[in-house]
């Protein structure tokens, strides 16, 4: 039987992000998803100026209620960038009426990059943040996203691997969850690679597979890097190969869309990617 995620998260109208790239790829790797957008922004907030927003908090709870009435079931949960500490609640809502012993809860924390948060948000949504990760099966931060939850200082983005695992302790034991940390830089005989490190809650800390940068700074790559995740968990494959496949697909796309040349604050080249998942990962 097809399995099914439902993901709470904002949609971006342009810049290809958050829900437009969660809803394809998910899709194009078999898994049916459910979108339920917590906002409407009429662009992301990476370089494009001040977007255009639409709340959609009221829509929300209704939705739950009615997906419930109608006996909709959901194999994996997983939230993006959420918009706001009201609709935290909202989320904590969602996995008290669908979370069940055989399915999986996956943040993705989605607030903050290079050392600083996103704008429009402040400590108060770091905490709701946190609040929602100790609801959760697995959180996928960046290394900023990774340092505020552990009460760290800002540690760069090529941490030692000593200095990963203890942070992928911290993180495991604080929130009771699997973590994966990413967006992890390491210079590897004069060359930068980029990859994960992961830890399921019962286990040790581990280093995924790091493969060589892609030159370029590249939005979105959070987003499709957790949506593949999570569609692989959901159809049964084991953290490690989850983690080692997000890392290769959000590779593909960063290399995609350089040869593409288009302006990179326009996000990801998701229309030549999903033609790539569909012969290539779609198993």
């Amino acid at each position: 039987m097809k399995k099914r995620i439902i993901t709470l998260q904002n949609l971006s109208l342009f810049g290809r992000c958050s829900l437009t790239i969660a809803l394809p790829v998910i899709t194009a790797l078999g898994v049916e998803c459910v979108p339920l957008p917590s906002m409407i922004l009429s662009t992301h907030t990476g370089g494009l100026g001040e977007p255009v927003r639409t709340d959609l908090e009221s829509i929300i709870n209704p939705a739950i209620e009615h997906f419930d009435k109608i006996k909709v079931n959901f194999d994996g949960i997983y939230f993006g960038y959420i918009g706001s500490g009201s609709k935290i609640e909202a989320a904590k809502n969602l996995i008290r009426v669908f979370k069940h012993e055989d399915n999986f809860v996956l943040v993705d924390p989605a607030m903050a990059d290079h050392g600083k948060l996103y704008s429009g948000f402040d400590t108060g949504y770091v905490e709701k943040i946190k609040e929602l990760s100790k609801l959760s099966d697995y959180i996928t931060p960046n290394l900023t996203e990774a340092c505020m939850m552990a009460g760290y200082g800002y540690r760069g983005e090529s941490p030692d691997d000593e200095t990963l695992r203890l942070m992928l302790d911290k993180l495991s034991d604080l929130y009771e969850t699997g973590v994966i940390i990413t967006g992890i830089t390491k210079n590897i005989c004069g060359k930068e690679y980029v990859g994960a490190a992961y830890k399921e809650l019962t286990g040790s800390p581990e280093m995924g597979d790091f493969l060589e940068r892609v030159k370029g700074a590249f939005h979105g790559t959070g987003d499709l890097f957790a949506s593949v995740v999570s569609s692989r968990l959901v159809t049964g494959k084991d953290l490690k190969n989850s983690v080692n496949d997000a890392t290769a697909i959000t590779r593909l796309a960063a290399e995609l869309t350089l040869k593409k040349g288009e302006d990179p604050r326009y996000g990801l080249d998701i229309e030549g990617l999903i033609p790539e998942l569909v012969s290539g990962y779609h198993n």
